[in-house]
């Protein structure tokens, strides 16, 4: 039987009609990237964030690549963008891509405890916010063992060319909560979901 044409006049009627009753808009549904910015705190913040940066960096290149990247990688699918705070560290890295017009969807705040809990409170309650989590005791970073394993600490090593640091581990256990955050939502566009996936993450997960 012929579908009346009333309720598909238009392939991109259809298409529309679709997308508001699924309680999406066009943009949504294509939502293909995100912007993160990564603020070290703390007296040495700058030497924080340039490792923390480090690792954080590694974690973007090792899933979902795909030739002609526009982005500095990739986190839960999606291509990623790095806004870095304090923004004069983004000197030691010329190849981070410029940001995206609009900001950015969340803040990864890396540092001291206390410094981090005095910077989440200059921080409105709209924005989402991932803080440090625990390093988990099966993630080797440092010393022999680990370079032995060919886990992160090789691999930090082989991109670095140095071993990797508490603060370089730090910044990749940030970016692998991001992924694993990210990846089952398809997007950041529910803030609540990405809080309570972050919140979740923050005892500790494995790499």
């Amino acid at each position: 039987m012929r579908q009346s044409s009333r309720f598909v006049s238009h392939p991109i009627a259809a298409l529309l009609a679709a997308l508001s009753f699924l309680g999406l808009t066009p943009g949504a549904a294509y939502a293909h990237e995100f912007v993160v910015e990564v603020r070290a705190v703390g007296d040495a913040r700058a030497q924080i964030l340039t490792e923390a940066l480090r690792g954080f960096l590694l974690a973007t290149t090792e899933r979902d690549g795909h030739a002609n990247e526009a982005s500095n990688g990739h986190l839960g699918g999606l291509d990623v963008y790095i806004a870095p705070r304090p923004t004069q560290v983004a000197a030691r890295f010329p190849d981070l891509r410029p940001v995206p017009p609009g900001g950015a969807d969340f803040i990864a705040v890396i540092g001291a405890a206390q410094d981090v809990a005095a910077e989440a409170e200059t921080i409105g309650d709209d924005t989402v916010v991932l803080r440090p989590g625990r390093l988990h005791d099966a993630n080797r970073w440092a010393g022999d063992e680990a370079l032995d394993a060919q886990g992160f600490a090789a691999r930090y090593m082989a991109a670095y060319g140095q071993p990797a640091s508490e603060w370089a581990a730090r910044g990749y256990n940030a970016a692998r909560r991001i992924d694993d955050a990210v990846r089952p939502l398809g997007g950041v566009d529910d803030h609540a979901a990405l809080a309570r996936a972050f919140a979740d993450s923050a005892a500790g997960i494995r790499w």
